[in-house]
């Protein structure tokens, strides 16, 4: 490995994957704060609701954790294609599209988590209101 990649390696280990993990969680989650992960756990009475609000959270940001990582290798494979002449290239295009294919499969898993999440509520409030 040359210099340059143990530079870049350790930049991004090293300052850009906790800045972009911080800003993940807090910037582009949205509506999910950190605080609202433990809401459910505050109160006396916990409903289902609060559970699957609980966990929808929680995956909403390993989703935004994971896709910041693929972002990550994305950006050390172009480093590394730039720099790492012929074999570098090689290695910087399976990193990429490994990256890639990891984000694709973490964006279907997630709208797939969404829906069955949407349903499984949907699904208890109808018994809820039934009784």
């Amino acid at each position: 490995m040359t210099k340059v990649m143990k530079k870049v390696g350790f930049v991004a280990a090293n300052i850009l994957m906790p800045v972009l993990l911080f800003a993940g969680v807090f910037v582009f989650s949205g509506d999910v704060a950190a605080a609202d992960v433990f809401d459910s756990f505050e109160s006396d009475k916990v409903s289902t609701e609060d559970l699957t609000k609980t966990i929808k959270n929680w995956i909403d940001i390993a989703a935004v954790i994971m896709a910041l990582v693929a972002v990550v290798f994305i950006v050390v494979a172009g480093f590394q294609w730039m720099t790492g002449g012929e074999e570098g290239v090689k290695k910087a295009k399976s990193t990429i599209k490994n990256a890639i294919i990891g984000l694709i499969i973490v964006v279907f898993s997630w709208f797939f988590f969404g829906i069955v999440m949407n349903l499984l509520s949907a699904a208890n409030k109808g018994l809820e209101g039934g009784s």
